[in-house]
């Protein structure tokens, strides 16, 4: 459990540095520049699809495609997570005053794999290559400001230890919003596994220190067909700990068994 949740917030920290890449960079002709300063900063290669379409009114915004970010070199696979087309969205005067307000992030069937080695490597994990400019990194730290970011009919892989099958959720449809990384941060959608479709809303009061891995209040309910699952109390990840209220409500077996 801890090193899923890891990695979806890591994840969610790249893709919010991928929009910010994006939005600066709106111009074919300089994608290859946008696609150099992300490397700077992961150490992974971003390829950008040509044809940036770019809108100025209402809102400051940039959309391109296809996109794909390079898996470890360790990897299963050569890409860690694709995506048919990204659209970001600026709040220009935020950016004037030097602080990185992204309004909107919308990524378009992602496909996203995240693995885990016997010895615990990670592909989750971005450090900038050794000769990278000093201050370049992809952590929480930064001053960005994301308004929302949806997931539309994505799927993510989970491979551990090195199986040779990896668990698969489809046709995730997702919301989020960071209005500040030290704040609380609610996250709702839902995903099909094994067919059966799955409903989840969770939040936590404190989303750096929950990426930290220490304790923080969580609330959370999954839901699929008449059964629920609800829990409400504080948990961490560093190490795995958890205590409050949990809650099971079975009326529907037949769905349950489908899952297992």
């Amino acid at each position: 459990m801890r090193w899923l949740v890891r990695a979806a917030m890591s994840l969610m920290v790249l893709v919010v540095l991928l929009g910010g890449m994006v939005i600066l960079m709106p111009k074919d002709a300089v994608l290859t520049l946008a696609a150099n300063r992300f490397a700077e900063a992961t150490g992974r290669k971003i390829q950008i699809g040509s044809g940036a379409k770019v809108a100025l009114w209402p809102v400051l915004g940039v959309s391109a495609g296809p996109v794909s970010i390079s898996n470890a070199d360790w990897g299963s696979e050569p890409q860690m997570l694709t995506a048919d087309r990204i659209s970001i969205g600026l709040d220009v005067a935020a950016a004037l005053s030097g602080h990185l307000q992204i309004t909107e992030i919308s990524l378009t069937r992602p496909d996203v794999l995240l693995e885990r080695t016997r010895d615990g490597k990670v592909n989750w994990e971005f450090a900038p290559p050794s000769d990278a400019p000093q201050g370049a990194t992809a952590g929480p730290d930064r001053k960005i400001t994301l308004g929302s970011m949806t997931i539309s009919d994505g799927r993510l892989r989970l491979r551990d230890g090195g199986a040779k099958d990896a668990f698969t959720l489809e046709k995730i449809e997702a919301a989020t919003a960071i209005p500040d990384f030290a704040g609380p941060v609610q996250i709702a959608g839902s995903a099909e596994y094994r067919g059966q479709t799955i409903d989840a809303e969770a939040g936590v009061d404190a989303l750096s220190r929950f990426l930290e891995g220490k304790p923080v209040a969580l609330d959370l309910a999954l839901k699929t067909g008449g059964n629920t699952l609800t829990f409400k109390g504080k948990a961490g990840t560093a190490p795995t700990t958890a205590e409050g209220t949990l809650n099971l409500s079975v009326n529907d077996r037949e769905t349950l068994g489908r899952l297992t």
